[in-house]
């Protein structure tokens, strides 16, 4: 991330540690830590973490989203802007995600199905959507392409790879 880092263990829970002037850790509070923090929320089955600028997300092995932290541009996805120092559902009644990626400003998912769906900051298109507005809720990345396997978030651009093996970007290009 930005300034913390996430890890997940064998047994599936989530770790935190660094910056947390924002609830990046998860961990319920405002103080940053020097060592590894409990992920709250009696989340026991953790099978994918991702650190962005000041905001985390996290998917269980059921294949429920969470996020925590900075919220300022809708990046935590949970249909507000209120930062949240704790995990919050990622809305929308998606509960099959296998791949996600917390960019600066904004986050994206992958499902099982294969779409490709993005949330938070947009001032570059950088959740491809077509428009340049910000949107705390997911919302499906344009192009009529349903086979993605993966997904990267960048500073203020997206990257996108499907099962066939072909790679797109969208967002910022200078």
């Amino acid at each position: 991330g930005g300034y913390h880092g996430l890890g997940v263990t064998d047994t599936g829970v989530a770790y935190a540690w660094g910056r947390n002037d924002i609830g990046q850790l998860g961990d319920n509070t405002l103080v940053s830590k020097s060592s590894p923090v409990t992920v709250v929320g009696d989340i026991t089955n953790w099978s994918l973490v991702s650190a962005g600028g000041f905001h985390s997300l996290g998917v269980t092995d059921a294949g429920v989203a969470y996020a925590w932290g900075d919220n300022s541009s809708g990046q935590l996805g949970d249909g507000t802007t209120v930062n949240k120092s704790s995990p919050v559902t990622v809305v929308g009644g998606i509960t099959n995600w296998n791949s996600i990626a917390a960019g600066r400003y904004h986050s994206l998912g992958v499902t099982d199905a294969g779409v490709a769906y993005a949330w938070g900051r947009n001032d570059y298109g950088q959740l491809g959507d077509g428009t340049t507005t910000n949107r705390s809720s997911p919302v499906t990345v344009v192009g009529d392409i349903t086979n993605w396997s993966s997904v990267s978030a960048g500073s203020r651009h997206s990257l996108g790879v499907t099962d066939a093996g072909i790679a797109y970007a969208w967002g910022l290009n200078n």
